[in-house]
């Protein structure tokens, strides 16, 4: 049996109301792909987060451990 990762989200997957790690709406998350904030790749009309950016997102940073 294969490891199966995913590498891509689609922005309903993210939405913390789905189960998602982002605690924002739709509208929010797709203003922030239009300004860059989020990188996204497109596969045809659909728009996909990778799984890379997401985790980075979530991962404490170095300076709020320290606090």
């Amino acid at each position: 049996m294969e490891n199966y990762e995913k590498k891509l989200y689609s922005v309903q997957e993210l939405l913390e109301s789905n189960g998602g790690p982002l605690p924002l709406n739709k509208g929010s998350v797709y203003a922030l792909i239009a300004k860059g904030e989020i990188p996204v790749v497109k596969l045809g009309r659909r728009v996909f987060v990778k799984a890379e950016f997401i985790s980075k997102l979530l991962r404490p940073s170095i300076e709020t451990k320290g606090a």
